[in-house]
């Protein structure tokens, strides 16, 4: 019995350190630009990333999307193959069997959402496991918010009643703030 206990105790404490090292990695600096179509600019989705962002919505000459910050090499490694399809850009942090697991990070990412005019981003989409998402648009932005977070704090604007699209944030843990600026 004693050999059976020492077995389980040991495989524990491995499966423990496994655990502990992957979800508590190195981190490195990314600073990643896609130019974007009129058809990709109007649905855009992040998914499965485990940290603060901020989002920020912004007039440009050109439809792009930006991101930068620090975040954990294995994320970055991901990102650096993430290039948007014809019809959306999605940024998925999932693992190949659609897992999204959680990297312990303190560091906040900025993704910058740059349009030609606003009502062609027609879906923002962010779904998590934790992490702050702080999402800044224009005063002039009609968007409907859907916003729901299982362990945090909500705070928006008030809806707009005639919207052109939507922004959607889904999260595991932490607080969504929609702010006009």
């Amino acid at each position: 019995m004693k050999k059976k206990m020492l077995l389980i105790v040991i495989c524990v404490a491995v499966l423990g350190v496994f655990i502990f090292n992957y979800v508590s990695e190195d981190k490195i600096s990314v600073n990643k630009e896609w130019d974007l179509t009129s058809e990709q600019v109007k649905n855009i989705t992040l998914k499965g990333i485990s940290q603060d962002i901020d989002i920020y919505i912004e007039k440009s000459d050109r439809n792009h999307l930006s991101i930068e910050g620090q975040m954990p090499v294995s994320f970055a490694e991901k990102l650096s193959t993430l290039n948007p399809n014809e019809q959306e850009i999605c940024l998925d942090f999932s693992t190949s069997i659609g897992l999204s697991v959680a990297k312990l990070s303190g560091d906040k990412l900025r993704m910058t959402i740059y349009v030609t005019d606003e009502k062609n981003l027609e879906q923002l989409l962010v779904q998590m496991n934790k992490g702050n998402v702080n999402v800044n648009v224009p005063e002039t932005f009609a968007k409907a918010y859907k916003l729901k977070t299982n362990q945090g704090k909500v705070n928006q604007p008030d809806q707009q009643k005639a919207t052109q699209g939507l922004i959607k944030v889904e999260l595991g843990f932490g607080d969504i703030t929609v702010k006009e600026i």
